[in-house]
């Protein structure tokens, strides 16, 4: 009876640690400086602290917990989520964050993320400790 007790014991211990395999912890921070040097091209419904920082940070860099081999999307979506952020996601395509959308400061202007401080332009699935920078451009140049 000991004997079944301690397999069982051990088979959920088993268990639960792979529950969590799957689990990454990442960080990501939600950037938007670039618009403080471009704030007259910004549309005027924005030009407000609520929506665009004194520092341009969105969201500080902050650990988020996802499943690996999520998209770098999922883990905006997640981070969002816990901060209670306005996020505005269509098509595999980060349309609008803090509302702040596509085209808001200038007709080139837009959401794109870098992963480990490299440009990426593709889709990206993450692994345990990637650091992903959502960041608000005003032209591709």
């Amino acid at each position: 009876m000991k004997r079944i007790l301690l397999a069982l014991i051990a088979g959920l211990i088993f268990l639960t640690g792979c529950a969590n395999d799957n689990q990454v912890t990442v960080k990501v921070e939600i950037d938007c400086t670039e618009i403080l040097s471009n704030y007259d091209l910004l549309d005027e419904s924005l030009k407000d602290e609520k929506y665009v920082p004194a520092d341009g940070k969105i969201l500080e860099l902050t650990e988020v917990t996802v499943k690996e081999g999520d998209g770098a999307l999922e883990v905006l979506k997640t981070a969002c989520k816990e901060n209670d952020i306005h996020f505005d996601v269509s098509d595999g395509y980060a349309k609008g964050i803090n509302y702040i959308y596509e085209k808001s400061c200038g007709e080139m202007s837009g959401w794109v993320y870098e992963v480990n401080h490299e440009m990426i332009m593709s889709e990206y699935f993450v692994s345990q400790d990637d650091v992903i920078t959502w960041k608000y451009i005003c032209s591709f140049e």
